[in-house]
């Protein structure tokens, strides 16, 4: 490949210069591009592209190449003017007119195409050259414009921070910019794209009111002030609803009238801005009308007076002024209904800032804050009516069809499309305008009850208004009840429509226009609008009539309350996957909005956010389900079976299928059969039971089995594929011109949704599960061992189904009906016919004719399915999941304190967010709520046990704080609390604790020694017992931490009885996050890579479980992997593993023999009542009791009430008297130093110490303890210490059996699985842990069961969608009418990826991948931010550190070996390489969003075998890739090449970024893949991850010149280039000679020659050993059958070009000289070095199939200085190495020497010591002496090393994760089915 440097050009003008290459992209390198050097010269190249840029949106432009991009004009002009990389000498003046020019020439006359704005958004055009030099008084609209679009860019690629840039200016700056925007937004004089595109900034704005700037300016907008255009009754009412408003309002008055000229000018304009925009709005929907119908203002005038001169028919005046007025503004004289009249593509744009109108004020009425007054001012306007009634709204309910079925247009050009988008866009706004669950005025939720009553009262004002106007003709009106005069829009508009002084409807009565005028005093007496707000013209009575109807029916009203509540099918069909507006073919470009709710920072109500989340989560998997359905029907390849076949039983031709689908089959049959009757008062039928039955004969082993393993409640799709040609159709993807929709291309016209049940077996019957023999209902994977019938095919499968029953009751009405129409046409068909009137003639083919039709409406769609389309299970709950939505609605609607009150107001986005935790509410001096107040917890104390009464003086819960063993030592519970004073409750201490404590406060400064005296000499203390833990309460004013030390009761002496501890040394942020998770609240906890976040949440839920031991804690995460880490770490510390209970699948990944789901817990309860049954035996032998006491639990408890406890109590009892006899009361007594005891005490304790080991009646029981329960020398035990070991005896062993026998009690009662597992659940279990899709799965059964818990602990909940982090908080029903939960601690990281949203309209303008912990975290709720992380070297951090807050190190980061030394083999631990192209090809995409780069591939699998030949273990390397594409791509070349050779194996794991998030390993390669554009890259949160899983090294391949560009990235990759040097690039085949030509001369050595040509001479590669000089040309003999041995087998895919060639990031740079070229050739059979380039690369003929590394550090000048004999030792050693590796049970452990894991290769060992004393070391590199230096990042370069440091532990290795995983195994016989799928939020935007 040519060199990436080209030579500067021999003539070019004065004014222009050649783009230099260094330090900056490659762009003009490539091309030889000319840098202009003056603003005429910049302009002149702009100029010459504008014929090429003004032929329309250039749609090609969104996935640009880097070649494009680099040789884009605008490029070079960002080069010379303001580009980060512009040369010295550029000029650096600004120049308005090349703003100006820009816009013109490249953007508008491009349509503003995202293709001219993604050169300029990559070179920092915002930043670096419009907002520093933008002055709002000088400033030309063409500037302003520019800014605007260049954000609405960064939007569009989902940049994160894109409103930084302002914040670097001051205020006024933005305020000036903010407001000249406004005002641009409403002038008539620009076009309508760019006040689409204001429209759109301003909305984006709103979205983001947590920014102090935005919110300033756009609070402004929406203040009580906008009420200054409303219609003066209609205020004056609202006024008088509240008499704080109307103060309000007077002083508003008073400020206006007190303010000069330019301030009132600015109030004005800010308060009629909204007003301004409605009428904008109204005016455009009326000039679209004109188009689509010239004569609709003529016809709707009629309903007004035309003898009056102010109620002209409003089209006509309208019309008139609207010319005058165009004629003025515009230079041609056309108006805006001209000009859209005369241009489709005008007309479209029309209809798109309409939208963005409409998404503007859905925006507004979305959030508390933007809505109180807005939603006022939107109803006065009367916009949803003239929206409602326009012609527009009516063309988006219907599709307009031609002749051959195709979709068509609408008059004037405009397409349905825009049609449907209107009229969801003004549905979406009608149903927040009109919802009825909020108060506007005062932000309260309203019940349905208040929300009845408040309708009650507005339709009596209409009545009383009604009844004074027009008592006789309004007669039924205003004396009907409400519910028949209100009850629905239909009975309501017929009252209103009554002829005038008339009382029967329908009677003939005055003049229209008399019922205009009645109609419209009505309005006004009620305070509604009867003229156009935009020009004054009278209302026609179609539009009067409808305002009244929308705001007093109470179906409008309550729409969105019961939207979804009540029923409606939760499975998608094609009218919803084909037809739904949101779910539209067109791109989502964001030059058009979509009718979707929006997920905001606030919410109305509880209802509002439910419903918002329900409907996005539908829609978005409406998205997957049509995806996946139309994947499978493109692979089925449908087509008409042709003249001949057989025909279907309507006479047309069979629809076959040409192709195959892993995910879909042809059905042989579908039954419906049996449909249950409605309920009482219902008209759905109660169920709809069906069977589909397909053959699986001619399918795959692993497809069948996939089939085969559908469980029940599996969701499957019922399809109907009418093909339309004997021809399979060529798939035309969206966008393409002339494309079809896809059902039309395809014949898809029926799609219906049903659930699995179970089998049927050969006979008919329900098969039962396996491992059942029973029948009966529950159904289960098919087992294809059963016995087949006589007759049968094996693969026939017949699956019972439920289908839906909202659906099918739809499907039959529609049936009905149609079958009603077409007797009508039939009817009148043959009056026709006997009239004569027929046509003759007909179709020929009348089969082929009835092909082509698509279903008719009469048509029984269940009865032509032909196609069952099955889906991932991982993906397949979505219809449970919004089942449990739609219950947690209803049960709002019944409850709407279902959410605990004090996290309601904070929750939606309301309130202090300090008041939602009690610390916090108290730090700030806020009333802290009553349910978060420590006496709130007084329910959750447990009775005081036989263990706690043994603690002295056990503190209440409501003061202290039991932090257990959270604190190590004292040392560490002094560092814990910086900048407070820890004071020690002595009471509680024994002497000598108290002299501990003394001396850890000497030594901590706390004290001066001189004033404590010699009890705090350090010769005098002695640490604090083990086994000490501390209870803390805060005193926040002082500042003081409060200690009390206590000693748990004693452990018994078996080891089951040892109590385990807390080995992690937490730092001061961790403490407090433990802290403030112990107290009541909301407690966020940020936590970044590697920090402990893990080891934090698992010691907060310990700390918990023992402080409330009556509390149940639920535990949720957003993986199974998560969850089974915390469970990992549970069981390590000390609570009773009897007590957790994990729900769900995935605990077979759990590193532990324990089973802790259900069953599992029930087998432990039933195996250990076995065990400690046995135990009482035992004991009761010893005791001498007789009988079968261990029989039950019941007579165990029998055994301890009559026969234990007693004797316990008598030796209590003997002891007492004889310490009252000895008149010694307490142990403790004693002094410290018992030599300086009196006689007389020594003999006392020699006396109690003998009595208790004398009479302890339980002796001859513990005398199997592994230790002596008095210890090998029992005569020397005091009284205290022989009372300790007979107490941890009963207390710690005896007292514990009895007490779990007690619990396990109930499972002798209850016989059943089922009732044994409830009990679990509600009684046992204090620690439930669930995933968040477990939990909307089973909420139901929750819910039934009577779930109850107290706190929830979320991991990784900044991963986790709203919904799915809202679903836990409401797993139970609220108690006493509101909420149980106390505590929510939420851990996570929003730096960090967001959830996964695989549609990017979903996450662009549903905003659905916003967690529920962003949200909370944007709104200002405080977190406590983790700083110390403990998983990577100093230099690896800094890479993603400047993300967080103060991130730092832990301790042993700096301290431990591995983290000190260098990575053996490579010049720095953190690297960028730079990888060319191979074969002149970088990225590839053979699929949609499926990239693949196969130089990157070849490069990454050619280091990881490098690093294996060091000596790397495999399972230490991780190979990470950013597409799922590449991923599969490097797992194939890693399986081909490494996974059979024991010298290298298989990586630990090879994972996209996005699915390896929370894991981590010490080495991680990573793979960029793109070389067009950075893509979704650029999203910072992605990177963050990507480069925070590696611990001790980071190599990342990629394209320097592409992401060296990036703004966003800069900060992460500049360290990574700064360190890296320059790559070699990729060669292929024929490349031999350009790399010897990039090559520098190598010089003289002196033992290597140089011949007259200048290469090297085979002496180099081969020296003399003992038997006589080696061939030289052995080694190419050698390496050319290596070659043939490496070819591809047959069938298998060839991958052309050598594997890699390293980069120079191997190089050694700390020779001590010079030496050649070196390179280490590996092929299959053999490894040899050389150092000339045609030895190592091969022959220019055939592509070489061999690995190539280039200059070895560890092993290249090795091989360059042994002798032949030498090298060939180490062939022997290798060949040893993998002899012993294939005997081996796991060959991927064994590397090639020199490196680590060398157990199974000692032989190489030895012989790499023999050949080179004193240069290697084991698990070293080599090195020359003398060659220690200083790396960039402080490691100590000459000190390599390769450590496993899996095998060290001390509590911090394993940070988030501690992963030893293996690379997944794919199944190599995957069909290309899943070649499109990428992984979960690995697909590209672009």
């Amino acid at each position: 490949m040519a060199s990436a440097s080209t030579a500067p050009s021999a003539k070019m003008p004065e004014e222009v210069a050649t783009v230099s290459d260094a330090k900056r992209p490659r762009p003009a390198s490539n091309t030889g591009g000319q840098i202009p050097r003056s603003v005429p010269a910049a302009m002149k190249l702009l100029g010459r592209t504008r014929e090429s840029t003004s032929a329309g949106p250039r749609r090609g432009y969104f996935a640009l190449t880097a070649r494009q991009i680099d040789t884009d004009p605008l490029t070079r002009v960002s080069l010379a003017f303001w580009s980060p990389h512009r040369e010295a000498g550029a000029p650096a003046d600004f120049s308005p007119a090349l703003v100006k020019r820009i816009f013109h020439s490249e953007l508008a006359a491009s349509n503003f195409s995202p293709g001219r704005l993604i050169p300029l958004e990559f070179s920092q055009y915002l930043e670096r050259f419009l907002w520093p030099h933008f002055d709002a008084a000088t400033a030309s609209k063409e500037h302003l414009f520019s800014v605007v679009l260049m954000v609405n860019e960064k939007f569009r690629q989902s940049v994160s921070e894109p409103w930084a840039v302002f914040g670097a200016e001051p205020s006024d700056k933005f305020t000036a910019f903010f407001q000249a925007l406004l005002r641009e937004t409403l002038s008539a004089q620009n076009t309508l794209q760019i006040r689409s595109q204001l429209l759109l900034f301003l909305t984006r704005a709103f979205q983001s009111l947590e920014n102090p700037l935005l919110r300033a300016e756009c609070l402004k907008l929406v203040s009580m002030g906008i009420w200054v255009s409303l219609e003066p009754a209609r205020r004056e009412f609202l006024l008088a609803r509240d008499a704080t408003l109307a103060k309000r309002w007077s002083r508003l008055e008073r400020a206006l009238k007190k303010s000069d000229d330019d301030k009132r000018q600015q109030l004005t304009f800010e308060r009629t801005f909204l007003s301004a925009l409605l009428k904008m709005l109204a005016s455009l929907v009326s000039d679209i009308d004109t188009v689509l119908d010239p004569q609709t203002a003529v016809v709707e005038a009629l309903g007004a007076p035309e003898s009056d001169a102010a109620t002209e028919a409003p089209g006509r005046k309208r019309r008139k002024t609207d010319d005058a007025a165009a004629a003025e503004a515009e230079p041609s004289g056309h108006t805006l209904q001209r000009q859209l009249a005369r241009s489709a593509t005008l007309l479209s744009h029309a209809v798109v800032l309409v939208c963005r109108v409409l998404e503007l004020f859905v925006d507004l009425l979305g959030q508390m804050p933007t809505r109180r007054f807005t939603n006022a001012l939107l109803d006065d306007h009367l916009a949803v009516v003239l929206c409602q009634t326009s012609q527009l709204f009516a063309h988006g309910a219907t599709d307009v069809d031609d002749e051959d079925g195709t979709e068509g247009t609408l008059p004037g050009g405009l397409t349905p499309v825009d049609a449907r988008l209107f009229r969801g866009m003004v549905q979406r706004l009608a149903e927040l305008a009109r919802a009825d669950i909020v108060d506007d005025l005062t932000g309260a939720a309203l019940s349905a009850d208040a929300a009845a009553a408040r309708h009650g009262a507005a339709v009596g004002r209409l009545q009383a208004a009604a009844f004074a106007l027009d008592p006789e003709g309004l007669r039924e009106l205003a004396l009907g009840n409400l519910s028949r005069v209100s009850g629905t829009s239909a009975a309501l508009r017929r009252l209103l429509q009554t002829p005038v002084g008339s009382a029967v409807p329908g009677e003939a009565g005055k003049s229209p226009d008399s019922l205009w005028k009645r109609t419209a005093e009505l309005a006004r007496r009620l305070g509604l609008r009867t003229h156009f707000p935009h020009t004054g013209q009278p209302l026609p009575l179609r539009t009067l009539v409808e305002a009244l109807v929308l705001n007093f029916a109470a179906d409008v009203a309550s729409a969105i309350r019961e939207a979804d509540v009540e029923g409606g099918s939760l499975l998608p069909s094609e009218v919803t996957l084909w037809g739904a507006p949101e779910l539209s073919d067109a791109p989502p470009a964001g030059d058009r909005p979509l009718p979707l709710p929006r997920l905001n920072l606030q919410f109305l109500t509880i209802q509002d956010y439910l419903q918002r989340n329900f409907h996005l989560f539908r829609l978005e998997a409406a998205a997957d389900v049509r995806q996946d359905i139309e994947t499978a029907v493109r692979r089925l390849s449908p087509r008409l079976a042709g003249p001949g076949a057989s025909l279907t039983a309507g006479g047309a031709m069979a629809t076959v299928f040409g192709g195959w689908s892993r995910m879909a089959i042809p059905i042989e049959t579908f039954t419906v059969e049996d449909v249950g009757p409605p309920r009482v008062a219902d008209h759905r039928p109660e169920f709809v039971r069906g069977r589909v039955s397909f053959d699986l004969g001619r399918c795959r082993l692993d497809v069948r089995q996939e089939w085969d393993a559908l469980r029940q409640g599996d969701v499957l799709f019922l399809v109907t594929v009418r093909a339309r040609s004997t021809e399979a159709p060529v798939y035309q993807p969206p966008g393409t011109p002339g494309a079809l929709p896809f059902p039309e291309q395809f014949g898809v016209v029926a799609v219906r949704g049903c659930m699995v049940t179970g089998f049927s077996d050969h006979f008919g019957d329900e098969a039962p599960p396996q491992g059942q023999t029973g029948g009966g209902g529950g159904g289960g994977p098919f087992d294809p061992r059963q016995d087949v019938p006589p007759r049968r095919r094996r693969g026939l499968r017949r699956v019972n189904v439920l289908l839906d029953p909202d659906q099918y009751y739809a499907d039959a009405q529609r049936q009905l009906a149609s079958s009603h129409s077409s007797r009508r046409r039939a009817r009148a068909q043959r009056r026709r016919t006997q009239a004569g009137l027929t046509a003759g003639g007909g179709d020929d083919d009348a089969a082929a004719a009835a092909a082509r039709q698509l279903l008719d409406a009469g048509d029984d769609v269940y009865s032509t399915f032909n196609i069952l389309v099955r889906r991932k299970p991982q993906e397949n709950h979505f219809r449970a999941t919004l089942a449990t939505m739609r219950d947690m609605m209803e049960q709002v609607s019944r409850h709407p304190d279902v959410v605990p009150d004090w996290l309601q107001d904070v929750f939606l986005g309301y309130g202090d967010p300090r008041a939602a935790h009690a610390l916090t509410a108290a730090e700030a001096g806020l009333p802290v709520h009553p349910a978060l107040t420590p006496a709130s917890d007084a329910t959750g104390q447990a009775e005081a046990t036989p263990a706690d009464a043994m603690e002295l003086d056990a503190p209440s819960a409501d003061s202290w704080l039991d932090f257990r063993d959270t604190f190590l030592d004292l040392d560490h519970l002094f560092a814990s609390f910086p900048g407070r004073e820890v004071l020690f409750d002595r009471s509680d201490l024994s002497r000598a604790d108290q002299l501990a404590v003394l001396a850890a406060r000497v030594a901590a400064k706390d004290f001066d020694a001189a004033t404590i005296g010699t009890l705090a000499d350090p010769a005098n203390a002695v640490p604090l017992p083990g086994d000490t833990l501390f209870r803390v309460r805060f005193d926040g004013p002082a500042k003081q931490v409060h200690v009390r030390a206590y000693h748990p009761p004693p452990c018994g002496p078996y080891p089951a009885d040892a109590r385990r501890r807390n080995a992690i040394r937490f730092t001061p942020t961790q403490v407090r996050a433990i802290r403030q998770g112990l107290e009541r609240g909301l407690t966020l906890v940020v936590g970044p890579p590697g920090t402990g976040k893990t080891d934090v949440a698992v010691q907060l839920l310990a700390s918990i479980y023992h402080n409330w031991p009556n509390q149940h804690i639920l535990l949720v995460t957003h993986s199974n992997q998560a969850l089974n880490q915390l469970f990992e770490k549970i069981i390590a510390l000390d609570v009773y593993e009897g007590h957790c209970l994990r729900l769900g699948h995935g605990e077979e990944d759990l590193a532990s023999d324990r089973d802790f789901s259900i069953s599992g817990r029930v087998n432990f309860f039933l195996a250990r009542r076995l065990a400690l049954l046995a135990e009482v035996s035992r004991l009761a032998v010893s005791l001498q009791v007789p009988g079968h006491v261990g029989y039950t639990c019941e007579t165990a408890s029998n055994f301890f009430r009559l026969h234990v406890g007693p004797r316990w109590d008598r030796f209590r009892a003997g002891l007492a008297s004889l310490e009252a006899e000895l008149g010694r009361q307490a142990t403790d007594s004693l002094p410290l130093d018992l030599s300086t005891a009196s006689a007389d005490v020594l003999a006392a304790d020699r006396s109690l110490s003998e009595y208790i080991r004398r009479e302890f009646p339980f002796a001859e029981y513990f005398a199997d303890a592994p230790e002596p329960v008095f210890g090998a020398t029992p005569a020397e035990l005091t009284a205290q210490e022989a009372w300790t070991a007979v107490s941890g005896c009963f207390v710690g062993h005896l007292e514990k059996v009895f007490r779990q026998l007690a619990d396990i009690r109930a499972f002798e009662l209850l016989r059943t699985g089922r009732e044994r597992g409830d009990y679990i659940l509600m009684k046992e279990a204090r620690i439930v842990a669930m995933t968040c899709t477990h939990a909307a799965l089973k909420r139901a059964d929750l819910l039934r069961l009577g779930f109850r818990y107290d706190t929830v602990l979320m991991e990784e909940s900044a991963q986790i969608l709203e919904i799915e982090a809202f679903i836990p908080l409401l797993l139970q029903d609220p108690q006493d009418g509101r909420g149980r939960l106390r505590r929510i601690v939420a851990i996570g990281d929003h730096n960090q990826l967001p959830p996964v949203v695989k549609n990017q309209a979903f996450r662009q303008q549903g905003n659905m991948e916003q967690s529920m912990f962003t949200r909370l975290v944007r709104l200002g709720v405080g977190t406590v931010d983790l700083d110390a992380q403990g998983r990577a070297r100093s230099s690896l951090r800094a890479l993603y550190g400047w993300r967080y807050q103060c991130l730092g190190d832990l301790p042993h980061v700096v301290e431990r070996p591995e983290f000190r030394l260098a990575n053996a083999g490579f010049a720095t631990t953190a690297q960028f390489i730079d990888v060319g192209d191979l074969h002149g090809q970088g990225e590839t995409e053979p699929a949609p969003a499926y990239i693949q780069n196969l130089a990157e591939a070849e490069y990454v699998v050619a280091v990881f075998q490098y690093m294996r030949l060091l000596g790397y273990p495999g399972h230490l390397v991780s190979i990470l890739t950013t597409y799922n594409g590449q991923k599969d791509l490097i797992t194939e070349l890693v399986r081909k090449r490494c996974a059979s050779n024991p010298l290298f194996g298989m990586p630990g794991a090879i994972s996209t970024v996005d699915q390896y998030q929370g894991q981590q390993n010490d080495y991680v390669l990573l793979s960029l893949v793109r070389t067009k554009t950075v893509g979704y890259m650029r999203d910072v949160r992605r990177m963050v991850v990507a480069l925070s899983r590696a611990r001790l090294g980071l190599y990342v391949f990629g394209r320097r010149a592409l992401f060296e560009g990036s703004f966003e990235l800069r900060r992460m990759f500049q360290p990574l280039f700064e360190a890296s040097f320059a790559a070699l690039p990729v060669a292929g085949a024929p490349a031999t000679d350009k790399l010897a030509e990039s090559e520098p001369e190598p010089e003289p050595e002196a033992d290597v020659k140089l011949d007259s040509e200048g290469e090297a001479d085979a002496e180099a590669d081969a020296e003399v050993d003992d038997e006589g000089e080696a061939d030289a040309e052995a080694e190419g003999d050698a390496a050319a059958e290596a070659d043939a041995d490496m070819t591809p087998a047959d069938g298998a895919p060839a991958l052309a070009g050598p594997t890699a060639l390293a980069p120079a990031v191997l190089t050694d740079p700390f020779a001590r000289r010079r030496l050649p070229p070196s390179y280490l050739v590996l092929t299959k059979d053999e490894i040899f070095p050389t150092t000339r380039p045609d030895r190592a690369f091969g022959s220019l003929e055939a592509p070489p199939s061999r690995f190539v590394i280039k200059n070895v550090v560890a092993m290249g000048e090795y091989v360059h200085q042994l002798a032949t004999e030498q090298i060939r030792q180490y062939r022997a050693a290798i060949e040893a190495a993998r002899v012993a590796a294939s005997s081996a049970t796991d060959g991927a452990g064994v590397a090639a020497a020199p490196g680590a894991d060398l157990a199974d290769a000692a032989a190489a060992a030895a012989a790499l010591q023999a050949a080179a004393p004193g240069d290697l070391a084991i698990g070293e590199a080599i090195l020359p002496e003398g060659a220690q230096e200083e790396s960039t990042d402080g490691t100590a370069s000459g000190a390599f090393q390769i450590v496993d440091s899996s095998s060290e532990d001390d509590g911090y290795d394993s940070y988030d994760t501690d992963v030893e995983g293996s690379a997944s195994e794919e199944d190599e016989e995957q069909d290309q089915e899943d070649d499109g799928q990428t992984a979960e939020g690995s697909a590209e935007e672009d």
